[in-house]
């Protein structure tokens, strides 16, 4: 039955990060003011540098390069980046627990870091890709030792 083996996940963009991310830079405002033994055009300085990276964020959340990713019934990876699939193969440097992803794919032309939190994925097929990955990812990698883990 290789449709079963076969597992296709839509990786939406991700309120719960970009949350985090916010809160993040609040955080480094407020450590930063707090600050006094550092002069006060520094901490204004250092406030308005993590200011411009909060907005930046804010306005490149919505962009998400890697949309989808495929496991056919081969265990062949592909990646929908900006809505093109490629083959990829994931890296040993990638990590993998029960309420957080992070995926080092690499591709022809380059490597692609997908942070995946349970608000971006289906719960079923969250599930599915951590058992993948657990018990059938090893063996590929270790089927090929002349790729860079």
């Amino acid at each position: 039955m290789p449709s079963q083996r076969m597992l296709r996940l839509e990786i939406r963009s991700s309120p719960l990060l970009a949350g985090l991310v916010q809160a993040m830079h609040g955080l480094a405002v407020c450590a930063t003011l707090l600050a006094s033994a550092i002069p006060l055009s520094i901490r204004l300085l250092a406030v308005g540098l993590v200011l411009a990276s909060a907005v930046w964020h804010w306005r490149h959340r919505a962009i998400q390069h890697i949309d989808g990713l495929e496991i056919n019934a081969r265990d062949q990876v592909s990646i929908a980046v900006d809505q093109r699939w490629q083959p990829a193969l994931i890296r040993g440097d990638s990590l993998v627990t029960s309420t957080l992803m992070i995926l080092v794919l690499q591709t022809d032309t380059k490597i692609h870091r997908l942070v995946m939190l349970p608000d971006q994925v289906e719960h079923e097929a969250s599930r599915r890709l951590r058992v993948w990955l657990k018990w059938r990812w090893r063996v590929d990698l270790a089927a090929n030792p002349h790729e860079v883990p």
